[in-house]
């Protein structure tokens, strides 16, 4: 599917938006402080767009084929490496005085672990070939449907993003 060819660009792209942190001189400068909060901004807007992916993956992850099973399931896991890398980015750019006031700082949550052990056990048992009919052992589907009711994506907070612009602004 064309998910499993360009969730890996935007999990990239979050990664490079992560290398950008001022450090030094740089974090007491007002225009290094000025293009941090404008990545810190993007970057929101990035890992909702990856966790939508990874969420859209995850709806068709039980129909997949073996081999795509595994692609998702590497992309799964890499979105959960990734997820502890922001919240420790998050936690670096807090820091910052004058990032912290200027800009809403969302709260990450955690993916559930029971649902990983759910797409390992499937990615064993996986069809060669991947579609509606594929046939799963019922203790793998019963995981499935539980760990499936776990992954919601709480809503964006508009007031945030428009208490964030207003910081900014001043």
């Amino acid at each position: 599917p064309v998910l499993l060819a360009s969730l890996p660009h935007v999990q990239r792209l979050l990664s490079r938006m992560m290398a950008c942190r001022p450090e030094g001189a740089a974090a007491r400068h007002p225009v290094p402080l000025t293009s941090a909060a404008w990545v810190l901004r993007e970057s929101r807007a990035v890992y909702r767009a990856a966790s939508e992916g990874v969420m859209n993956l995850a709806d068709k992850y039980f129909e997949l084929g073996r081999d795509d099973a595994l692609k998702a399931l590497a992309l799964y896991r890499a979105h959960v490496e990734l997820s502890d890398q922001l919240a420790g980015w998050f936690a670096v750019l807090r820091q910052n005085p004058a990032l912290s006031r200027a800009i809403a700082f969302p709260q990450l949550q955690p993916l559930p672990a029971d649902f990983l052990t759910a797409m390992e056990e499937y990615a064993r048992d996986a069809p060669l070939e991947g579609g509606p009919g594929a046939q799963m052992s019922p203790r793998t589907a019963a995981a499935a449907r539980e760990a499936m009711a776990a992954l919601e994506l709480p809503p964006p907070e508009e007031e945030e993003a428009a208490a964030a612009a207003a910081a900014l602004e001043a």
